[in-house]
């Protein structure tokens, strides 16, 4: 069993990013909007929209929600579930623009943007987590100087998998220092802010989906201390990439090294799991070895208590 737990592991860290389409396995009250269209919406609440607008922007994200839903359930390859859903967006898009003014869609046009490279200004933040004023004077300067900090990367390194792997690390340390000031209901709303599935996805990491600390926040609903953990897991385990990249290994012998590297760093991040967790993070590795086609069992192999 304890091998079979290991394969399985071993498949979510060797990496298929279709992770992200994968449902949650905690129980819900009620079905969650689908994260796409959430991405979609956060900067309209900041428009002054009128009683009217508000109203039929709510029906066109209610059939835009129904709409993925239909996809989710419909679409069995990755590839296509992606295609649908982002021509449903589009759609989405082109109606709100329709119920908006120009200067509306200005303003919508350039928050949405901002959420995109994730830089949101002081101020949509504020209005979307609803912040009191102490949190607002707390984040400001976290916010200066993660701007500075992105702003300096984008112009001072040019495009490649390095300069990617770094403005990860930073959104990654700007998301762990926010979510500090926030509470539980702002820290949930913030995730959710994040850009998320169906939006286009970035080169995957060496690490694969553990390279992904947002990622592993979402699906795991990891708490602010064992988000900061894992961070730095990760952080740690990039390093020690970076200087294997470095040796004059064979191809065989690297990509062996690489391969116990991330099994080993999938070890550490487990144990920093409680139970429930820990069943979520297991059952997306073997619903990631059935999806691939090396699945070695049929049902989930019994936990360590480990």
């Amino acid at each position: 069993m304890k091998f079979l737990l290991k394969t399985a592991i071993g498949a979510l860290v060797l990496g298929l990013i279709a992770v992200t389409a994968c449902q949650s396995a905690q129980p819900r009250s009620r079905p969650s909007e689908p994260r796409g269209q959430i991405r979609m919406f956060p900067a309209l609440e900041s428009l002054n929209l009128t009683e009217q607008q508000k109203a039929k922007i709510q029906k066109i994200r209610e059939q835009t929600r129904q709409k993925l839903e239909q996809i989710r359930s419909e679409a069995t390859n990755p590839e296509e579930r992606r295609e649908k859903a982002r021509a449903v967006l589009q759609e989405a898009r082109e109606q709100i623009s329709n119920v908006l003014t120009p200067e509306q869609r200005t303003k919508w046009a350039a928050a949405t943007a901002r959420f995109r490279r994730g830089i949101p200004t002081l101020e949509e933040l504020s209005q979307q987590l609803r912040l009191t004023e102490e949190q607002r004077k707390k984040l400001k300067p976290i916010l200066d100087r993660y701007t500075a900090e992105a702003r300096k990367l984008r112009e001072t390194q040019p495009p490649s998998p390095e300069t990617r792997e770094k403005m990860r690390a930073l959104r990654e340390r700007f998301n762990s220092e926010v979510e500090k000031l926030l509470t539980p209901q702002q820290r949930s709303r913030f995730r959710q802010l994040r850009p998320m599935a169906f939006a286009r996805p970035e080169p995957p990491s060496p690490l694969g989906p553990l390279g992904n600390v947002e990622l592993l926040t979402r699906r795991l609903n990891l708490s602010p201390d064992q988000q900061e953990k894992v961070r730095r897991i990760v952080e740690n385990a990039r390093d020690s990439i970076q200087k294997e990249m470095q040796t004059s290994l064979g191809p065989k012998a690297r990509e062996n090294r690489l391969a116990q590297l991330r099994r080993d760093t999938a070890a550490k991040i487990r144990a920093l799991l409680n139970e429930q967790q820990k069943q979520i993070f297991d059952r997306m590795a073997l619903r990631t070895t059935r999806e691939g086609g090396r699945a070695r069992a049929a049902t989930p192999p019994n936990r360590s208590p480990n």
